[in-house]
């Protein structure tokens, strides 16, 4: 086989550009999913973060009498509206 590269150097050539094409595919890859990774773990660290907060926002509000309210993510006083 490594003769028949060596007594044919066109083949060699094209074996040679043929890797060389395959290797920055790969990179580029690699690359595309690497970035696509980092969003990802930036998303799911904000959304953490968020609902860290948000945790401690309800906590408070509990904590101060109030109530909860999950739809609005507000805090509503404890006392009924006069309607």
């Amino acid at each position: 086989m490594i003769a028949a590269l060596l007594r044919n150097p066109r083949l060699l050539m094209v074996l040679a550009g043929l890797a060389v094409i395959i290797m920055i595919a790969a990179l580029i890859w690699r690359d595309g999913y690497d970035t696509h990774q980092d969003k990802i773990e930036k998303e799911t660290n904000d959304a953490a973060s968020a609902a860290n907060l948000a945790e401690l926002d309800r906590r408070d509000c509990v904590a101060a009498g109030g109530l909860w309210d999950f739809a609005a993510a507000l805090c509503r006083s404890d006392t009924p509206d006069d309607r």
